[in-house]
C-alpha cells in the first residue's frame, strides 16, 4: 500500500509539472534578468526554431503560433517551456546558453507585440 500511493504522489507531481505550471528550471530567474537582444535571438530563432514554427513565428498543425503564445505567457512562462520542453517541444536547456534563451525570447515576444 505504502509504494502505492507514492506511485500515485510521483504521478500528481509529474502531472503537475507538465500542465503548464510555471517551471521550476533553476535558470528562469538567471536568465529573465539579462538584457536581451531582439537582433541576435532572430538569429538564434531561424538556426533553431524555424523548423518547426516557421519563419513567420506562426507554427502549422499541433506546432503552436508563437505570435499568440507569446502574448498570452509571461517571459517566465517562455523561458520554462523553452528550456524544459513539452508538448511535443524538445528542451533547449542543454542547447542555449543563457544569452541565447533571453536573446531568443526577446525576439519572440518582440514579434508577438507588432
Amino acid at each position: 500500500a505504502m509504494n502505492r500511493q507514492l506511485l500515485c504522489l510521483i504521478a500528481i507531481a509529474v502531472l503537475a509539472m507538465t500542465v503548464g505550471c510555471a517551471s521550476e528550471n533553476p535558470r528562469v530567474p538567471t536568465i529573465a534578468a539579462l538584457s536581451a537582444n531582439s537582433a541576435a535571438g532572430e538569429l538564434v530563432y531561424q538556426e533553431h526554431c524555424t523548423g518547426c514554427h516557421g519563419e513567420n513565428l506562426k507554427g502549422a498543425g499541433k506546432v503552436p503560433n508563437l505570435i499568440e503564445h507569446a502574448s498570452g505567457h509571461g517571459k517566465e512562462d517562455l523561458l520554462g517551456m523553452l528550456l524544459d520542453g513539452g508538448d511535443g517541444m524538445p528542451p533547449f536547456d542543454a542547447k542555449l546558453t543563457d544569452q541565447q534563451a533571453a536573446d531568443v525570447i526577446c525576439y519572440v515576444e518582440h514579434k508577438s507585440s507588432q
